[in-house]
Formats: structure tokens, sequence, C-alpha cells
């Protein structure tokens, strides 16, 4: 819309749509082994360790019993039923800041750096040991996981205000994006890829069980979502600053290298989801700050141009002044 926007900033911006996202858990891995945020490829190659012993222990009756009791499931025999399966996995990823690491966190294992300092204790014990004590130290006290497919599905179903909030990201994963964030066999991902439980299909089956969505319906939408909003390739547009972080996963489906000198990028070396929008802390790194400073020179820069039409500038014809603190 040029009438009204002349120009933006395009913070961690996953413009790409992509039904099989396996760009976000290979940028996941590859923030692992980042030095700059603490991680190192023995701390890499543990996590995934970790997820190997994990599914072999799933393929079979005692195992499933151990991990129920080990990483303290609510309800017994729940890992038999694979649906379920699907929901444990996924939820033993989320106690990583895939998208959200903050080098100045206090929490006991917040960030890459905690993390890999556990993962590369041996004396803690095997990889998987040292998964649980991640998990442990991430759970209320004293609070069983629940690990429920069904109440999952019904919690998707509910269309209340109060409890229907997690669904509406769902629907447009289903009707627009796709950005499902699977874990293939073949990929960089270190999350549970055998058995493979975190598949395109599963998320299909979501898309139609709860909004009554086929996969290639899906499909359709996210070509046709490409080609009306350009993508990573748009067609025409001008002044745009796409800026994405070292350790954000996201960056996998945005502009990463400029198209011309009207589309300019910035990588920003450590940073996870868009870091640099946030409060400006001491502990922010060099990098940040300097992101920062950039963004704010690129965008002066496009308000002070003449407008072909009315020989006015960009800051006059939008009444537009950068405040900067």
């Amino acid at each position: 819309y040029p009438r009204l926007i002349w120009a933006a900033v395009a913070s961690s911006a996953p413009v790409q749509a992509v039904a099989n996202m396996v760009g976000f858990n290979d940028v996941v891995a590859e923030s692992l082994s980042t030095e700059v945020v603490g991680g190192s490829l023995e701390c890499r190659n543990a996590i995934r360790l970790a997820f190997e012993q994990l599914g072999t222990f799933l393929h079979n009756h005692r195992g499933r019993r151990m991990l129920e009791k080990k990483f303290n499931v609510c309800a017994p025999l729940s890992l038999d039923d694979r649906r379920n399966q699907e929901v444990f996995a996924e939820a033993l990823t989320y106690v990583f800041p895939l998208q959200s690491n903050d080098p100045s966190c206090d929490g006991k294992y917040c960030n890459y750096g905690k993390i890999c300092k556990l993962f590369t204790d041996e004396s803690v014990g095997e990889p998987l040991e040292r998964l649980i004590r991640l998990v442990q130290a991430d759970s209320v006290a004293d609070s069983c996981i629940q690990i429920s497919f069904a109440r999952e599905l019904a919690q998707m179903k509910d269309t209340t205000l109060e409890g229907g909030q997690g669904r509406v990201w769902m629907y447009q994963t289903c009707a627009e994006w796709g950005f499902y964030q699977t874990c293939d066999p073949g990929t960089k991902c270190v999350f549970c890829n055998e058995p493979h439980l975190n598949n395109l299909q599963s998320y299909y089956d979501l898309c139609k069980r709860v909004f009554g969505i086929s996969g290639n319906q899906t499909e359709e939408m996210i070509k046709f979502s490409n080609e009306y909003y350009g993508g990573n390739s748009p067609q025409g547009a001008s002044r745009i600053f796409y800026i994405n972080g070292q350790v954000d996963p996201w960056r996998s489906q945005s502009v990463q290298k400029t198209i011309n000198d009207d589309l300019p990028v910035l990588f920003v070396p450590g940073a996870s989801h868009h870091f640099w929008t946030h409060p400006a802390q001491k502990t922010d790194s060099p990098d940040i700050v300097k992101a920062r400073q950039t963004i704010v020179d690129q965008v002066e820069k496009w308000l002070n141009i003449k407008n072909d039409d009315s020989n006015i500038t960009g800051n006059e014809k939008y009444d537009l002044h950068l405040v900067i603190k």
C-alpha cells in the first residue's frame, strides 16, 4: 500500500510461507553450536543423543514406563498412545529457548549458554538424564506433566473467548501460512525424529480435525499467500529493511540476502527473535546496540527522500517523526 506506507522495518519477519518448515529446527541446531551464545558442537551432539535415547525408549513397553516415571507424566500408560507421544516429544522442545534466547536472563537454564553447560556436564549422567534434569528445573515443584492429545484437541476446538485463544494462531497456519516446525530424519533437527512424531501429516490432521481444512487446501492457501504478498522475493517493493538475528529460527523464512539497494538486510550476530526491539538494557551486546542505530539511520534516510509526486519528503508527506530514546 504505497499510498499509506512510505517505508517499513521488517524485524524477524517470516515472509515466505511454507508448509514443512524444516529450516526452523535447522537454525535451532545451529544456534546450539553457536559460541557467541554459549553453544558448542559438543552441546548440540549431547542434546541430539538425549533425544535419540528418548526415541529408543518410546519403542518398547518397559522404556515407556521408565520415561513416564522419570519425566513425572500424570497418567499411567499415556505414552502407549502415538498421538500422546507426539504431544510429549513436542512438549520437551519447549524447555529450550527456541526463539527467545536471552543471554542476560537469570533463570537456572533459561538460555543456550546455561543449557549447554548442563548438557556438557558428564557428571550429571547420560544425555537423557541431563534432559530430565532440564525438564525438572522447568516444571512447577511437585506437579506432573499432562500428556494428552485428546485434551489438546478439545482446547483447540474451544471457541469461547476465554478458552479459544490458542486456536487463533493454529487457524492462521492452516488457512494462510503453514510454518509447521517439523523434525524430519535427514535434517539438522536435534529433537526426536525416530520415531518420526513431529511430521507434516500430524499438523495437517490437526487442521482437518479442528477446522475442516485439508492438507491440500492448506498447501493451496500457502501458494496464494506467497503470490499475493511476494514471499521472500517481493516484486516492485521498495524501502523495506529486513533484520534477522543469528539464533532466531524464524529467519529461515525471511529475506536474508539483499535483493537490491532499496531492500537492504541486516544480520545481527547472537540475536534472537527481534531482540533489538526490546527495551535497551546495560547487558545488551554491542551488536544489538549497533543494530538499533543502523535501523534509525536507515529509516531517517528514507524519511528524507523527496516524493516524486509532490516533491516533499516522506517525513513531511506522512507527518512522521523518529523518536530515539
